[in-house]
């Protein structure tokens, strides 16, 4: 029997306001539902955070060790990493707009020339990049580095001025990507680009510092994600759970004890589905975080609440 549903429909992209996704949320679910749910506070508002605490996990959960830890080989659970991924910069008016290399048709041959001229430039400082992916960048150091950074989906479309790491370290990275985004200014990858009117990759974004924790095994755990998200793959990995891709249908046709549905921006909730499950008792409890500040949560015998359903007609 499946003893607990998960359905997360937060968007790390969106930048949605709570208030924003709760009305979006009343719009599309069956008011008999919600009336009779018990709203549960989220103490995490960034999206990989998010997911890490609903999949009971310590919070926080670096990304770049996790992540690194599915794109390296050779990687080592011991190191403190950071993220250093190509990004697209344009100026307007008085800040820069930041777009994901992967958003501007980067290839992995063009990430592995700047990642080659990036190191060649700063093998005397004893920093080199690893390549994970084509939009992302690895830094292994063998010792902790003091600085606090912002997500980069929190840095796009954003003032990048409000979202600058802090830190004691922040002066030698700063100073470190300001002179490795003057280098593949001049590379001529970059200058090639510019002559064929593509977007240049000409920044790099610093974040999801942190060591490898210790993770909870979860092997009697499903996790479907028909949009493939890196870090939540990642994830799934390291806690031993059962990942994959293809959109579920019907939620009976998984055999788990437990199943994590991570939904598309545009996908639509079964309701009916829910409900019914609910209502058979063939599942113990359905919860579901549409962004925001709180979560949605039932038990079969919530839908029985009857006064509230009253109450909330009034």
């Amino acid at each position: 029997m499946l003893r607990a549903l998960t359905l997360f429909h937060a968007d790390p992209l969106s930048g949605e306001a709570s208030d924003d996704a709760s009305k979006r949320l009343f719009s599309l679910a069956p008011k008999r539902l919600l009336a009779v749910a018990d709203p549960r506070p989220v103490p995490v508002t960034d999206y990989f955070q998010r997911l890490a605490y609903w999949l009971h996990q310590p919070v926080p959960t670096p990304v770049a060790p996790v992540t690194a830890a599915m794109d390296l080989a050779d990687f080592d659970p011991q190191a403190f990493w950071l993220r250093l991924d190509p990004v697209h910069l344009v100026p307007d008016r008085d800040t820069l707009v930041l777009f994901p290399a992967a958003d501007v048709g980067m290839t992995e041959e063009e990430a592995l020339t700047l990642i080659e001229a990036f190191n060649h430039h700063f093998q005397a400082d004893g920093i080199q990049l690893e390549y994970g992916a084509v939009d992302r960048w690895y830094v292994r150091m063998p010792q902790t580095v003091a600085i606090r950074s912002v997500p980069l989906p929190q840095a796009v479309d954003a003032n990048l001025h409000t979202v600058q790491p802090q830190g004691s370290a922040v002066r030698y990275w700063n100073r470190l990507i300001n002179e490795a985004q003057m280098l593949f200014f001049q590379h001529p990858l970059n200058q090639a680009r510019r002559e064929q009117g593509l977007p240049e990759i000409n920044g790099l974004w610093l974040w999801g510092e942190g060591r490898l924790p210790e993770f909870v095994c979860r092997k009697g755990l499903c996790i479907v994600d028909p949009l493939e998200d890196p870090f939540l793959r990642a994830l799934a990995g390291l806690i031993e759970a059962d990942y994959r891709t293809e959109a579920v249908s019907d939620f009976k046709q998984i055999e788990a004890e437990a199943l994590f549905v991570r939904l598309d921006k545009g996908a639509e909730v079964s309701w009916d589905q829910v409900e019914a499950l609910l209502r058979k008792k063939q599942v113990n409890e359905v919860l579901l975080d549409w962004g925001g500040e709180h979560a949605w949560y039932w038990q079969p015998g919530y839908l029985r609440r009857f006064w509230r359903r009253w109450f909330n007609s009034l």
